[in-house]
């Protein structure tokens, strides 16, 4: 039986693992291992978005020091305003959900408007 070409596993995407495991070509995988695939894919998604990653870390705290800087505050207010516009108690524990947010709250920020 000749098998089609496909990309080796560590070349696929979660997503695609689980689809691969799920086809109905005749080969088929237990309820156990469905279960555990399922389960790392639900717990590598809930992962992801949980916390930002640390490149985007860097990135919101290079923009908030840019903000800083440029409108002359001190880096710590326009933290605590990020904290407080986003609900959370430091910039590590805003959810990665937000960061495209957090990105245009910054770029939109005037802190005078805020502080004043």
């Amino acid at each position: 039986m000749n098998k089609p070409n496909r990309k080796p596993l560590s070349f696929l995407s979660p997503d695609e693992i689980y689809a691969e495991a799920i086809r109905q070509d005749g080969e088929t995988l237990s309820d156990a291992d469905l279960k555990l695939i399922k389960a790392g894919l639900s717990a590598l998604r809930a992962y992801r978005r949980k916390y930002l990653n640390a490149v985007e870390t860097k990135a919101i705290n290079a923009l908030i020091a840019y903000v800083a800087y440029t409108q002359n505050v001190a880096e710590r207010t326009v933290s605590s305003v990020v904290c407080s516009e986003f609900n959370c108690s430091d910039i590590a524990h805003i959810s990665s959900e937000q960061y495209d947010q957090i990105i245009s709250f910054l770029i939109d920020l005037k802190m005078t408007a805020v502080v004043n």
